[in-house]
């Protein structure tokens, strides 16, 4: 059976620890979340792994005027791989 992951990059150009968003999402999504090193030699930063397909949630957790991210939704890009 496959498994949805949603992967997260570039949250340090906003401000944004990794680590503590993972863990917000963590407790808020009610799955399983990962952070890690981005692969290549020249790729610096992080990414956050969640367990599922959390697309529209994430979208709502960064974009949303009530939120304590509210970015703007031009920089939040969705590439769902399972189509």
């Amino acid at each position: 059976m496959a498994q949805n992951v949603s992967k997260i990059t570039g949250l340090e150009a906003f401000g944004i620890d990794p680590a503590k968003f993972a863990h917000e999402m963590q407790k808020r999504l009610a799955s399983s979340t990962t952070v890690s090193p981005l692969p290549g030699k020249s790729a610096s930063g992080d990414e956050v792994l969640i367990q599922g397909n959390m697309a529209s949630e994430l979208i709502d957790v960064l974009t949303s005027p009530s939120s304590v991210y509210g970015l703007p939704r031009r920089f939040v890009e969705v590439n769902d791989k399972t189509k």
